[in-house]
């Protein structure tokens, strides 16, 4: 429930939205949804489940 109404109050078209990949299936959905382009964001399992900003952006 957090992450849809972060979601909606802060998605629109001119902003981008990340979100952890592998995540909830929904969020590429939901952040679709207001208009906004999603942004996975890989996390890995040999990074401890964090993301690595210079992959991220790669």
């Amino acid at each position: 429930m957090t992450m849809s109404a972060v979601i909606l109050m802060f998605g629109e078209p001119s902003v981008d939205i990340l979100y952890p990949d592998p995540g909830f299936p929904i969020y590429p959905s939901m952040i679709d949804f207001t208009g906004t382009p999603p942004i996975p964001i890989p996390i890995r399992e040999e990074n401890d489940f964090t993301f690595n900003a210079d992959e991220s952006m790669a």
